[in-house]
């Protein structure tokens, strides 16, 4: 639908990066799901599909981690930012007429067509009188390089400030 569900992430460890591609079933034969491309220059062009079935793919944002280095200092430029292997997906889960965010992460190996993708789980915002559900595919998803909030858009018309998903749970796994 847009240039949303296209990016390329970086993975972090391996210093390579791949292009994350969301394809959406219009068809039939066709399926829903995350197309994986790898981008080296070198190499020739590979690729695997991810089947999502009913989950509609339309946007991507790389999960960062933001630190300031200092409390006092209110400059953006300041703040480093700290790419993880972890990416949302923004979409439309067609069983449930609504939007959902999904939290993904990225398992690179040395050879591309051994990388993987691996779904963690599914976002849960909690509903309260200013925010109601997603009653519309997820279009966008962006991370403030400022203080790492989510600026999420949908196509019901509403876009939304959002915290970032906790990770350092999974962090400490992939640690282990």
């Amino acid at each position: 639908y847009s240039s949303n569900g296209l990016t390329k992430i970086s993975v972090v460890d391996k210093k390579k990066e791949i292009l994350l591609c969301a394809c959406k079933k219009y068809l039939k034969n066709q399926k829903n799901g995350i197309l994986l491309v790898n981008c080296h220059e070198k190499e020739e062009i590979k690729h695997h599909f991810y089947n999502t079935d009913n989950f509609e793919v339309y946007c991507f944002c790389q999960i960062s981690i933001i630190e300031k280095k200092s409390v006092l200092d209110t400059k953006q430029d300041n703040n480093s930012r700290i790419d993880t292997d972890y990416f949302l997906v923004g979409g439309y889960q067609e069983k449930l007429y609504k939007g959902i965010i999904k939290l993904y992460k990225v398992n690179y190996a040395d050879n591309f067509l051994d990388t993987q993708i691996e779904f963690k789980q599914d976002i849960e915002i909690e509903k309260n009188n200013e925010f109601k559900g997603f009653h519309g595919p997820i279009s966008c998803i962006t991370q403030s390089s400022y203080d790492g909030k989510l600026i999420v858009t949908c196509w019901d018309g509403n876009v939304y400030l959002i915290d970032p998903p906790n990770i350092d749970y999974f962090l400490e796994l992939d640690k282990m």
